[in-house]
């Protein structure tokens, strides 16, 4: 329904702000946070499938004697639950008879769990955060999730449960211990068991073939480890800080129990052989994903355990978790900004008071205060709008179909709202939603190559509302022609307009080679191949070394560049010195070479072919133009925008961000009316925009100046990402506009 902001009187009925499982929560006596105590399990002698007993113990983490193990596991299904017992709990409320036995449920998977690792004749002591937190209180939980990352680290060691093993889990443990073993052969490991080199480092060997292991083949090999990283652990979330903030883990799958030093070596061992899931037999492995799923433990191994929040943001895109807020909360122990040594603005508390949408609005905010730029924003490219595109395939009869430039053009493809839990736009389309999976390097903006705003500071101004982020850029162009459809690739690497193969030459044929001539001065072959491949990938060396995609596969971006990167730009001028002028000659390399093959002629099919620009475009284009569409501007700009993008949207620099955006013209936005869904939805975490971030104020006078507009996400556009816009600006003496994003 239409809600007419200038009426919001009161304020919108509260969300539910929690999920937990049905339980007396009301045993739970309260912890002294002051104290930092917090709850151990003694888990009561047993065996088999004999009934749980369990006892609670109260500690203080700072004086802490009592030797423990933590758990590490998946919740699973929160309506398939069994009953244990809590006896002699040293938690209930005094009045209680502490020897009566008090029944607890607890999900199947952790009752799983407790019975792998409980002891048949002695009692264990363990941590196990859906018991040793009262889930039934929400200032208790957000007390403890700060100390969680110090609880892992104090243990004796992690055990890691992923649940029942099969004959695939179980041959995948045989095939660890096997590698482990031949990495000890060839002195990989030191004394503690931990890897002596970085894990992006380890190289094929013979001795880690595993061809003479168990007779099997390595196919099989494969296949049986993709299985197990298919498991739904090495997807939560909250597990990345518990395995890396322990001493040491131990994986238990079934019956099979193997150090976690030798799951990140069989990651490493399957990602050397990666071509072998992109081809042949393996293929069904890869579609899923398996193979790179482990690859932020890698990254995260090799930082040391710690990365900026930005970039760990950015990794944990993949993962999952069953409240939404724990998708940022999960990483923040993780985070350099906690670290004794960090200086700078105090990163909002845990609070699971806070709705998902408060909770990502106020992280955004202090990213970019943090930051100091906008990079942030970034993490909007796949998700700003909340909407797909859906092919009507019937609505197709020619490739100019595929191309408009009038956004009331009937589309063969429509744009459909996606759903949380059943509502609509949910936050303003600035704020990244990071319940959406998106591959962590698929970011323009993540990626320190560009310098849009040159070296602008971000100018952020107050705002009488949370909705909107008000900053100050520069409109410098419009969205004349966009193709109607996403570019999608497939494993193959071939790249998609929709549903059409050969989506590069589809474009180029369609909408680009009917420009007479590009702005810069450039060769429109060349700009249009730089475009869709904006996207720079770490091992380019390789590309111009060999002519040959890296592995046969799309490693673009696979080490997300640091504030240290040596990686240097693809746009037309370099914005930044990295240390580093290898990338740049290979650049130039290949725009000889390309220029050699554009006087000779040859049409883009013909070029297409050529050695090294094939290897340039698959091994680039597919993460560069995935789930993005192709434009070209008024002024004759051709860029890379969100899959949302229409004709009709500005393109502006924001001061302080690396890349141009694409925001649409709300005309009369501000106190006027807003298509914002507003009912409640039955089962669901929101009940729309108003609920999530309070009453819509009155806009203040200041405001009434702004250029309101919807925030689509960040664009490449050719041309326009090395400064040139803000050096254009202060040559011809323009202003700057306040943008009210929403």
């Amino acid at each position: 329904m239409a809600v007419n902001l200038a009426h919001i009187k009161a304020d919108p009925p509260r969300l539910p702000t929690q999920i937990f499982i049905p339980n007396d929560y009301s045993i739970y006596r309260g912890l002294d946070i002051a104290q930092k105590q917090f709850r151990l399990l003694a888990i009561w002698p047993g065996a088999g499938e004999s009934p749980l007993k369990c006892s609670l113990l109260t500690r203080k983490l700072e004086e802490l004697e009592t030797t423990y193990f933590a758990l590490s596991y998946c919740w699973g299904d929160l309506t398939d639950t069994e009953q244990i017992e809590l006896v002699h709990c040293f938690c209930l409320r005094e009045e209680d008879d502490l020897d009566f036995p008090q029944l607890f449920h607890v999900t199947r998977s952790l009752g799983g769990a407790l019975r792998r690792i409980r002891s048949p004749d002695q009692y264990r002591i363990i941590w196990a955060d859906a018991i040793c937190i009262n889930q039934g209180d929400l200032a208790e939980r957000s007390s403890q999730v700060p100390l969680m990352a110090e609880i892992y680290k104090r243990a004796e060691a992690v055990f890691v449960w992923l649940g029942p093993g099969d004959e695939e889990s179980d041959i995948a443990g045989k095939l660890i211990d096997e590698l482990v073993q031949a990495a000890r052969d060839i002195n990989l490991f030191d004394s503690d068991g931990r890897l002596r080199i970085r894990i992006d480092s380890v190289e094929p060997a013979e001795e880690l073939s595993l061809l003479h292991t168990y007779g099997i083949s390595e196919d099989f090999a494969l296949r049986c480890l993709a299985s197990y990283f298919a498991k739904p652990w090495f997807r939560r979330v909250w597990v990345i800080q518990e395995v890396i903030s322990a001493k040491d883990a131990v994986v238990l799958c079934g019956d099979s129990a193997v150090r976690w030093s030798g799951v990140l070596l069989a990651r490493r061992w399957m990602e050397l052989r990666l071509e072998q899931f992109l081809d042949g037999p393996l293929k069904d492995c890869a579609r899923g994903g398996e193979f790179t799923l482990p690859e932020v433990w890698g990254l995260l191994y090799d930082h040391g355990g710690h990365a900026g929040l930005q970039e760990l943001l950015a990794w944990v895109r993949i993962f999952e978790s069953s409240d939404p807020r724990d998708r940022i909360y999960a990483t923040l122990n993780l985070s350099n900004e906690l670290q004794p040594f960090f200086n700078g603005p105090p990163m909002p508390p845990v609070d699971y008071t806070k709705t998902f949408a408060e909770v990502y609005n106020s992280f955004t905010r202090y990213l970019i205060e943090r930051h100091e730029n906008l990079n942030v924003l970034s993490m909007n490219v796949m998700t700003s709008g909340r909407s797909q595109l859906v092919y009507r395939p019937n609505n197709v009869e020619t490739v100019e179909n595929l191309f408009s430039d009038d956004s009331d053009l009937q589309s063969p493809y429509k744009v459909v709202n996606t759903t949380f839990g059943g509502v609509r736009d949910v936050l303003p389309g600035w704020v990244p939603d990071f319940r959406i999976k998106v591959d962590p390097f698929s970011h323009i903006g993540h990626r320190l190559l560009y310098s849009a705003a040159a070296e602008t500071k971000v100018d952020m101004l107050s705002s009488s509302s949370p909705r909107y982020l008000r900053l100050r850029g520069v409109q410098f162009d419009r969205v004349r022609r966009v193709t109607n459809a996403s570019f999608r690739f497939n494993r193959a690497l071939d790249i998609y307009l929709g549903e059409h193969s050969n989506g590069v030459r589809l474009v180029w044929e369609g909408l680009v080679s009917k420009l007479t001539e590009y702005p810069t001065g450039e060769s429109l072959l060349l700009a249009f191949l730089l475009t869709i491949t904006c996207v720079v990938p770490a091992d380019i060396e390789d590309i111009f070394r060999t002519g040959e995609t890296v592995g046969g596969s799309a490693k673009a971006g696979r080490n997300l560049p640091s504030e240290q990167s040596e990686t240097q730009p693809i746009g037309t001028n370099p914005p930044r010195s990295h240390g580093n002028n290898t990338f740049i000659d290979r650049r130039k390399a290949f725009i000889e070479h390309l220029d050699k093959l554009d006087h000779e002629g040859l049409a883009l099919p013909a070029v297409l072919q050529d050695a090294i620009v094939d290897s340039w475009v698959r091994s680039i284009g597919p993460q560069s133009c995935d789930r993005r569409r192709l434009f070209v501007s008024e002024a004759g700009y051709i860029g890379l925008g969100p899959a949302d993008t229409e004709p009709g949207d500005y393109l502006a620099v924001l001061f302080g961000g690396d890349t141009p955006y694409v925001l649409r013209d709300q005309d009369g936005y501000c106190g006027e009316t807003i298509m914002w869904t507003s009912e409640p939805v039955p089962g669901s975490y929101e009940t729309g925009i108003g609920a999530m971030l309070g009453p819509v104020p009155k806009v203040t006078d200041e405001e009434k100046e702004d250029i309101v507009c919807k925030f689509i996400g960040e664009c490449y556009v050719h041309g326009k990402m090395d400064g040139s816009v803000i050096a254009e600006q202060r040559k011809n003496q323009l202003p700057s506009h306040i943008f009210s994003l929403l």
